[in-house]
C-alpha cells in the first residue's frame, strides 16, 4: 500500500474570506510544479481539475452592496480562477442544471464541463423493501397511522428545502400525515417550524422523526416525497426516492429533478413558486394510479438507465480518460441494468 503524504497549510486570518484567499495563496505555492494532475473539492488558484458541488456565487441574488463586500470580491475571484473562458480548469460538475448556472454566468467552454454521473450509497438502493408487510411494519414501530397517506420531507435547512412550503399545504390534504426526517422537534429549526404548523393547524399531522440512518425503510413505508426546495445543487434524497419507488414531487430548480422527468417519476413545480400549483402537484402525484405507475416507473429506471458510478466516473477522467469515453461506458453500462438488482426486481 501507497503511503499518503498529509500537507497542512495552516493560514491566520481573522476573516472567513480572507481565510479562504490565503489558503488559495498557499495551495497554489505548494502544489507548483509538484504534481501530474491538481484537484480540488473546493475553489482555489490553478487547478486542473474542481469536483464542483457548490452553486455559483453569482446565483446568490444580492443587492449592489453585497456585490462590492470583500466577501463577494474574494468569493468572485476564487469561481473565476476555475470557471473564466481563459482558465483551463476542467470541471467535474453534479448536475446539469449546476453546469448550465456556471456556464451562464462565465461562458465557460463547453468542452472544459463534464457532468458526471450521481454517486449513490448501494446501501440506500433497496426498492424490493417498498411491500405492503414492510409498510405496515415500519409504520407501527414509528406510531404512524396505517391509513392515511404519509408524506415525507428530509432534510436539514427546511427553510431552504421548503418545509414551510409543505406545511402550508397540508391543511388541504386532511387524510395526510407529514413525516419530518433530519430535523429534531427540539433544534432550533424545529423550534422555528412547530409554530407554523399549530398556526395552521396541523400540528397533530406533523412527526419529527430526526436524523435516522433508516432512510429507506421509512421511504418504503411513505406515499409521497415533497421536495419543493428553493434551491438544491443536485437533491440526493429526489434521487433515493426515485429510485427506491417513492413517487416525487419537487421544484424544476432541484438538480436530480431532470431524473425524475426521464423516469416519470413524480410531478416538478415550476418557478416561480406558486402554491396553488404545488397543490395541484401533490393532488396528481397522490391520485392512486398515477403515483402506482410513478413508483413502478422509477424503480424501472433505477434498475436498467440509472448510473451511480459518478466517483468511478471522476476518477477515470481524472486519471486521462477521455471524458466522452468515460460517459460512453457509463451509459451503455445503465442500459445492460445490474443482474443483481434485476434478480431482485419481484415486486408489487
Amino acid at each position: 500500500m501507497q503511503s499518503v503524504e498529509v500537507a497542512v497549510l495552516p493560514v491566520h486570518v481573522l476573516s472567513n474570506h480572507g481565510r479562504d484567499l490565503a489558503f488559495a495563496k498557499k495551495f497554489r505555492a505548494a502544489v507548483q510544479g509538484r504534481f501530474d494532475r491538481v484537484v480540488g473539492f473546493n475553489k482555489l488558484f490553478d487547478l486542473d481539475y474542481l469536483y464542483c458541488a457548490d452553486p455559483s456565487i453569482r446565483d446568490k441574488k444580492r443587492k449592489w452592496w453585497g456585490r462590492i463586500t470583500p466577501r463577494h470580491l474574494v468569493q468572485t475571484r476564487l469561481e473565476e480562477a476555475s470557471f473564466a473562458p481563459e482558465s483551463r480548469t476542467r470541471l467535474l460538475m453534479l448536475s446539469q442544471a449546476s453546469a448550465d448556472s456556471y456556464r451562464r454566468h462565465w461562458d465557460t467552454p463547453a468542452e472544459r464541463v463534464t457532468v458526471l454521473p450521481p454517486v449513490m450509497n448501494p446501501s440506500r438502493r433497496r426498492p424490493y423493501i417498498r411491500t405492503a408487510e414492510h409498510r405496515e411494519s415500519v409504520r407501527t414501530a414509528f406510531g404512524l397511522p396505517l391509513d392515511q397517506a404519509i408524506w415525507l420531507w428530509v432534510g436539514t435547512k427546511p427553510h431552504t428545502k421548503g418545509l414551510d412550503r409543505v406545511i402550508a399545504a397540508l391543511p388541504h390534504f386532511p387524510g395526510s400525515v407529514l413525516v419530518v426526517l433530519g430535523v429534531e422537534a427540539a433544534s432550533p429549526e424545529g423550534r422555528r417550524v412547530w409554530p407554523q404548523s399549530v398556526r395552521a393547524g396541523v400540528s397533530d399531522r406533523v412527526r419529527f422523526l430526526g436524523y435516522r440512518d433508516d432512510v429507506p425503510d421509512v421511504m418504503a413505508a411513505a406515499d409521497l416525497l415533497v421536495h419543493p426546495t428553493r434551491m438544491d445543487v443536485t437533491g440526493q434524497v429526489v434521487l433515493e426516492a426515485l429510485v427506491n419507488g417513492l413517487p416525487v414531487v419537487t421544484s424544476e430548480l432541484c438538480g436530480f429533478a431532470e431524473y425524475v422527468r426521464d423516469a416519470d417519476a413524480g410531478v416538478l413545480i415550476r418557478e416561480p413558486f406558486v402554491a396553488l400549483e404545488f397543490e395541484e402537484a401533490l393532488c396528481l402525484a397522490s391520485n392512486p394510479v398515477r403515483s402506482a405507475s410513478f413508483s413502478r416507473n422509477g424503480i424501472d429506471y433505477g434498475m436498467h438507465r440509472l448510473s451511480s458510478a459518478g466517483l468511478e466516473s471522476a476518477a477515470n477522467i481524472i486519471e486521462g480518460q477521455s471524458a466522452a469515453t468515460v460517459l460512453d461506458q457509463v451509459a451503455s453500462a445503465s442500459r445492460q441494468g445490474s443482474p443483481n438488482e434485476n434478480a431482485r426486481s419481484s415486486l408489487p
